[in-house]
């Protein structure tokens, strides 16, 4: 029977009051977005023109500089005093040329006598120097004019001229060099106690970037100088509104080229933003008010009839993900959470029974997988619990179900016994299916070659064809003639073994080769060890020195050598006492820590070769 329960869609249409807010919220975004772009064009307007008016200034400064060297000339001069230098006024103020016109515009006399008798006539571009020389009331440095130098038409000078109230009138001319060095003097202070704003910055930089003049502190300076170059240098246009941080602080800049001098003026975003705040202010409470008042009735409602069944939903669902299936979900205030609540709880359900279906059938063939595993493992049969040469003893403990270790040991023929250990990287069904490959591989390339580097060469080359899961094994295996005690051994990648000679262990950390699996086409040399009657060889994997206890502190190898340093008795396989004494020393050590890895070891004591057998 359908149940008499408002619909969730009737609730929720009070939130339509919502919109109110919205509307608001946009009128108002949209006033601080005008009020935003007007800030911007103001500092905009702002750089322009204070960048102009320092333009002028520069202008100006640089052109009295010039015309006031030349009224210092033309004061030295007369045009009638033939007893003055010309070439030591030339040096004494640092210029490229000095010219002494008539009245006819005619040259009398110049620091380049080739100069004298020259007609300014001939040339257009001095005329106006000949048009100002009649009125004798103009100052000095009436006029400049930039031309090119008369021997060559690369270099280009500057000229200024003076009237000599006498009649006729003086050209002194400067190459760019000694320009720029006149500039430098005067415009270096400059920018000193001009601000854009508060802190905002005024830089004249020259052609190579320099910085000739500036208002900060030069630290600051350099570094919004070296922030911009490279910015302008690429394409930033002149006149035009930047944007860029220096030292995480926005700043809107401009620039604009005088001749060889780039005038750079930035301010703070924050500072430039500042106008803002006032109208920004009363936006936000005007805002927070209506809001306030919105929210409060629409939260009610909202808190009231849809949150709580959400956040009750929530929790149940949250409690259901992270694995609670007992959870029952009773929300049932609407009709829509009553249908929820009835759809969840009927999923969980089948989920329960679903998750039970499997877990045993995965507990099944993981059992399956381990029997099978093990028994791929090689047995002490009488052939090796019996043999007068040696006794061996092998156990593996697996982390999970199923691992990657694995151990082998066989008879190659009658007196020369293969033995190994091995470890694949990776855990669970990967690795035991490349351990099984692993093993075979090298019993097969084994029964194939006695030369320990081609077995192990060769299955390095079948383990990498087709190794799409990029899976590797460590290894150490080895041959012992039992009647020589020569083991001849090769390393992958793998621990060093433990050689306990006269009670006393030590661990063989002879060269390691790479492990296999890997890389294709590796050659691996063999090395030999001479076992004497009485040595005992322990090979291990990392799961027993890197077994860890519950403060995370691994094993170590200094553990285990201090276990093999303790007395076995000598009844039975003394092989086996010692990996049973390793084993509880790691078990004891690692106590309720779960274990993270394989623990595999195969041990061996070499008897010598009997010499009635």
């Amino acid at each position: 029977m359908e149940k008499n329960l408002p619909s969730i869609s009737s609730v929720l249409k009070k939130w339509l009051l919502i919109g109110t807010l919205a509307a608001f919220l946009f009128i108002t975004a949209c006033s601080l977005l005008i009020l935003y772009f007007k800030s911007v064009s103001d500092t905009e307007r702002l750089l322009r023109l204070t960048i102009l008016d320092v333009s002028n200034v520069i202008q100006k400064t640089s052109k009295d500089a010039l015309n006031d060297i030349t009224g210092r000339i033309a004061s030295a001069v007369r045009a009638s005093d033939e007893s003055v230098d010309l070439k030591e006024l030339q040096s004494l103020f640092k210029v490229s040329e000095i010219n002494i016109y008539d009245e006819n515009g005619i040259i009398v006399r110049s620091t380049d006598e080739r100069l004298v008798g020259y007609d300014i006539h001939d040339h257009e571009q001095f005329s106006e120097f000949l048009e100002k020389s009649d009125d004798a009331a103009l100052p000095w440095g009436w006029t400049e004019h930039i031309g090119p130098n008369s021997d060559d038409s690369s270099i280009i000078y500057r000229y200024t001229g003076a009237v000599f109230m006498t009649g006729g009138f003086i050209q002194v001319g400067f190459d760019q060099e000694q320009f720029d060095f006149n500039n430098f003097l005067h415009i270096y202070n400059i920018t000193d106690n001009r601000h854009v704003m508060d802190t905002g910055q005024v830089i004249i930089e020259d052609p190579d970037y320099g910085i000739i003049s500036q208002n900060a502190d030069y630290l600051k300076a350099e570094l919004l100088n070296n922030e911009l170059k490279a910015k302008y240098a690429n394409g930033a246009e002149t006149n035009t509104l930047q944007r860029t941080a220096i030292n995480g602080v926005p700043l809107f800049w401009m620039y604009d080229t005088l001749e060889d001098y780039k005038i750079i003026a930035a301010v703070p975003v924050a500072e430039a933003m500042e106008s803002l705040k006032s109208s920004m202010l009363l936006s936000i409470i005007m805002a927070f008010l209506v809001s306030l008042i919105l929210n409060f009735g629409i939260s009610y409602v909202v808190n009231r009839v849809v949150v709580k069944q959400v956040s009750e939903t929530a929790d149940k669902l949250a409690k259901i993900t992270e694995g609670d299936l007992d959870t029952e979900l009773s929300v049932r205030e609407t009709r829509e959470f009553d249908q929820i609540s009835d759809s969840v709880n009927a999923t969980v359900a089948s989920l329960k029974e679903l998750i039970v279906r499997e877990a045993e059938r995965n507990r099944e063939e993981l059992r399956y997988a381990s029997d099978i595993q093990r028994a791929a493992l090689p047995s002490l049969t009488e052939t090796f619990t019996a043999n007068p040469n040696f006794r061996l003893y092998a156990d593996m403990n697996t982390a999970k179900e199923v691992g990657g270790d694995f151990f082998d040991f066989y008879m190659l023929d009658d007196h020369k016994l293969a033995f190994l250990v091995a470890d694949v990287s990776g855990k669970g069904i990967p690795a035991s299916l490349f351990m099984m490959t692993g093993k075979t591989t090298l019993r097969d390339c084994a029964e194939k070659s006695d030369n320990i580097g081609e077995i192990l060469s060769s299955a390095n080359h079948r383990l990498c064809e087709r190794n799409d899961m990029l899976l590797f094994i460590t290894a150490w295996m080895g041959i012992l003639d039992l009647e020589t005690g020569l083991v001849n051994f090769v390393n992958a990648g793998h621990n060093p073994p433990v050689l306990i000679r006269d009670g006393k262990p030590v661990f063989l950390k002879l060269k390691r080769g790479p492990i296999l699996g890997y890389m294709d086409g590796i050659p691996y040399a063999a090395q030999t060890l001479q076992l004497q009657q009485g040595d005992v060889l322990y090979l291990y994997t990392d799961g027993v020195t890197e077994a860890a206890n519950k403060d995370q502190e691994l094993y170590g190898e200094k553990r285990l050598l201090n276990v093999l340093c303790e007395p076995v008795s000598g009844d039975g396989n003394v092989s086996e006492e010692i990996c049973r004494k390793v084993t509880e020393s790691v078990n004891a050590f690692v106590c309720d820590a779960p274990q993270s890895d394989d623990i595999t070891m195969v041990c061996l004591k070499y008897l010598g070769m009997d010499k009635n057998h």
